[in-house]
């Protein structure tokens, strides 16, 4: 911690002396032209802008051309006074300048007349932002705190955007994950708070979310942005949190959804569940959402000692409950084994359709097991379908026992029904304190952090199950920070210097008494890789369906922990600076963004093992029935890979830029720029990932494949039937005739022949003359940036914008942590 934070001094003392200078930062720009009542120009007017909220000042001289801009301010809302010699002194009230923005007061007319004489300016119709060609959105935080929005998360806002969706089926869309842009991918969008990113570099997903009264206001780009703008190539939300005032403010709310609110799914209604009360009423889900919380800010101060004029240090502190009860959309169906079948007893099982199925196939005896013929099936006490007691699999019926009974009439594919709550309670901490040193200076800091424990009954994506027995418990504890400081030194250069960070974790050990292999009797279940397996929890068991395969158990259970314990957590360290720079009508802008991430993170390899006991006609032991493969311990395959492993993965991000935004009438305005982008491959920091590396595969070295052949070179042979073999390829020369002896069983197409080849050939891991991310690192990236908007009618209600340039963006982690499952490091093998 200490080195850190050293660095991060060094960081900024160096970012002073150099000048140096942000890629993004939250400040906007206001801007305008002083003219007398003919519209000719009026220098050296003097414009001074006032936030009374904080106190804080500014002052700028007009131009020869009358210009005047303010290129660095906090978002707030302003009160801006113009005073020159011979004219009434102007004062305009109520300048809304939000996060990012760049806003334009356009020609502000004087009235000739004494300077102890005012004329006030108020409720001015909104005008159209005619600044820059970027595309955006502005919502400011008064308006977003009156709208419902359900989850009370900011992000779904930036919904009303033209040319933004969210794709969501569940209501919320708190995470940019679920948004797109004009078409962009949803893993290219950034968000920022505070100028800090706030992005898992796993999914590029949201890493936190914030509530509606912890944000003051945000701002969505979503194309032809400036070069200032980077890291992604989608949409850009920059978004800033609360901060107090000159006056003490606070609020306390309560915000409530409960199910008898909520009409019923049409899904319910159309299938006529039954409630449970027995009345007859259709089954409503239950839901049931909290927020309770406050909000509280202003000035600090010692009367008669410290900050009496309250306007240098202020507070801002925001805390928030959240309590989640949430239904599956749809009632979960499932088809679990009955009380027969966990005994082996299959005479009165069904199939997925509902028909009775009693043909459970005995491969010990080698004859037909149809409707027609019942000689090699199954049969005990008179009883088709039931299972002898002598060749019962005692770990396959307690592998059949591990699922609840029905508590629904056998129907068409299920007879076990579910609409379990999914439980996430949080609690949201916001702390925000800001400091006006001088009129030339200010330094503002917050800390956030989110805590929730989620219980999923159904599981996660590690423990992925369709019934609600095994409760995952998922803690995720959040944070992030941010440290701004922003200085003039001298009445056209603008300083700005951001650090900040955030953090997550995941862990999902899905341990628990109720699942673990001695209390559900598995304590025996093989496993080809012992040393693989970190938990108690056994394998993960399908019934088809649900392991990619289709059978007569239609929407079979599917429960267990494939690839646990699963870990995680990103550590992300942003660096910034800006300088801005005004020289005549150009507002020139300079930045570099540095991001430093740590994300260890956990395989997605099967280290537990995968049982599939579903049917399958190519397996020569399959009785048809997974249940009752299951009870004789035959399965379909087994996968389960050879270790358990951690990736360390790293990057770090570098960009700088370069920009100009030139006023060239008071009509037009040009942005133009440089971004260049420096993108590490993000990399395991033990080089354990591999890949295929295709300019390093020698065909001479490859396996060979069995290949399909028809028995007696047949014209054809059905998949499946006796008379489709596989064969080693290099028995096929010329007059070689396939028989039953000289191939094997059909099932072997398409795999590897025994000792044949190399089977690593063409993959690697990293290092040793490998790039340590597994793909060529393409240094510097250079992406131009162009973009007008010309006021059409000079009046700022018709405005014509255009654009275009390169984007580059960050891929997601996760396409490199799937690396850390490929062979030589990783061996996943499949056996049938």
């Amino acid at each position: 911690m200490q080195k850190y934070i050293r660095l991060s001094g060094l960081f900024l003392l160096l970012l002073t002396l150099s000048i140096a200078a942000l890629a993004q930062t939250t400040s906007g720009t206001i801007a305008g032209n002083i003219q007398d009542p003919n519209g000719a120009a009026v220098a050296n007017a003097t414009v001074t802008i006032k936030d009374d909220a904080r106190g804080f000042s500014q002052t700028a001289t007009t131009d020869a051309d009358g210009r005047f801009i303010f290129p660095t301010l906090a978002p707030s809302t302003y009160k801006l006074n113009v005073e020159a010699s011979g004219f009434k002194k102007q004062e305009r009230t109520g300048v809304l300048l939000v996060a990012n923005d760049r806003l334009t007061l356009g020609d502000l007319k004087l009235e000739v007349g004494q300077a102890s004489e005012t004329v006030t300016i108020t409720a001015e119709a909104t005008l159209l932002q005619a600044e820059s060609a970027e595309r955006s959105t502005a919502i400011q935080g008064e308006i977003v705190r009156s709208i419902a929005v359900n989850g009370r998360g900011f992000t779904p806002l930036a919904s009303i955007t033209p040319g933004v969706i969210f794709n969501t089926n569940n209501g919320v869309a708190d995470a940019i994950q679920n948004m797109s842009a004009n078409g962009v991918r949803p893993s290219s969008n950034n968000i920022q708070l505070d100028g800090v990113s706030v992005v898992d570099t796993g999914n590029n997903g949201t890493l936190l979310s914030l509530n509606l009264d912890a944000i003051a206001e945000f701002k969505v780009l979503t194309s032809n942005y400036q070069a200032e703008y980077g890291r992604s190539s989608g949409a850009q939300i920059s978004a800033v949190t609360r901060g107090g005032t000159r006056e003490f403010h606070g609020s306390a709310y309560l915000f409530r959804r409960h199910d008898g609110m909520n009409a019923n799914t049409w899904i319910n209604n159309r299938d006529k569940i039954i409630g449970a009360d027995g009345k007859g009423l259709f089954n409503k889900p239950r839901l049931d959402q909290r927020d309770i919380g406050f909000a509280i800010g202003g000035p600090i101060y010692i009367p008669k000692v410290f900050n009496t004029d309250k306007q240098k240090l202020f507070f801002f502190w925001n805390e928030e409950h959240q309590k989640r009860l949430v239904p599956q959309a749809a009632p979960v169906r499932v088809s679990v084994p009955t009380a027969l079948e966990r005994a082996g007893d299959f005479s009165q099982s069904v199939d997925q359709s509902g028909a009775r199925f009693s043909l459970i196939r005995d491969f010990q005896s080698g004859l037909p097991c149809t409707t027609a013929d019942t000689r090699g099936c199954f049969q005990a006490d008179g009883q088709l379908g039931k299972i002898p007691a002598n060749r019962l699999y005692g770990l396959g019926l307690n592998i059949l026992k591990i699922y609840p009974t029905p508590n629904v009439p056998q129907g068409s594919g299920f007879n076990y029904e579910t609409q379990a709550l999914t439980s996430n309670p949080q609690r949201q901490d916001l702390v925000r304190i800001d400091y006006n040193l001088s009129n030339a200076w200010r330094v503002g800091g917050r800390y956030v952090r989110v805590s929730n424990v989620n219980v999923q009954p159904y599981g996660s994506f590690v423990l992925a199950s369709n019934l609600p027995d095994y409760n995952v418990i998922l803690p995720q504890p959040r944070n992030t920070y941010a440290v701004t400081v922003t200085g003039s030194l001298n009445p056209t250069t603008i300083l700005e210097a951001t650090i900040g960070g955030s953090h997550n974790a995941i862990d999902i050990n899905p341990n628990n008494q109720k699942f673990n292999r001695a209390g559900l009797g598995l304590t025996g279940i093989p496993v080809i890789y012992p040393g693989a397996v970190q938990i108690d929890s056994p394998p993960r068991f399908c019934f088809g369906g649900t392991c990619g395969t289709n059978g007569r158990v239609a929407n079979g259970p599917n429960i267990g922990s494939n690839n646990s314990p699963f870990t995680n957590f990103n550590t992300n360290r942003d660096w910034s600076g800006s300088l801005s720079k005004i020289v005549g009508q150009h507002n020139l802008k300079t930045g570099v963004f540095w991001q430093n991430s740590f994300k260890p993170q956990s395989s997605f390899a099967n280290n537990n093992g995968v049982y599939d006991f579903g049917n399958d006609a190519n397996n020569p032991l399959d009785t048809g029935f997974a249940f009752a493969n299951a009870a004789l311990g035959i399965y379909r395959s087994f996968q389960q890979a050879s270790g358990y492993y951690i990736g360390k993965y790293r990057y770090n991000n570098l960009e700088f830029f370069a920009q100009d935004n030139w006023k060239v009438t008071s009509r037009l305005t040009l942005d133009y720029g440089m971004r260049f982008y420096y993108i590490q491959p993000q990399f395991d920091e033990d080089l354990q990932t591999a890949n295929f590396l295709p300019n390093r595969f020698n065909a001479a070295d490859a396996p060979r494949l069995y290949r399909p052949v028809c028995i007696n070179n047949a014209a054809s042979c059905a998949p499946g039937s006796a008379t489709r073999r596989a064969v080693d390829p290099s028995l096929l020369a010329t007059g070689f005739i396939p028989t039953a002896a000289n191939t094997i069983d059909g099932v072997y197409i398409g795999r590897i022949v025994p000792n044949t080849g190399k089977l690593l050939n063409g993959l690697f891991q990293a290092g040793a003359g490998i790039e340590k991310g597994l793909y060529r690192n393409r240094g510097i990236h250079f992406a131009p940036r162009f973009g007008f908007a010309f006021d059409v009618k000079g009046d700022q209600s018709i405005v014509v914008r255009g654009g275009g340039g390169m984007f580059y963006d960050r891929p997601q982690g996760n396409t490199v942590f799937d690396l850390l499952r490929n062979p030589p490091t990783t061996l996943e093998p499949t056996f049938f």
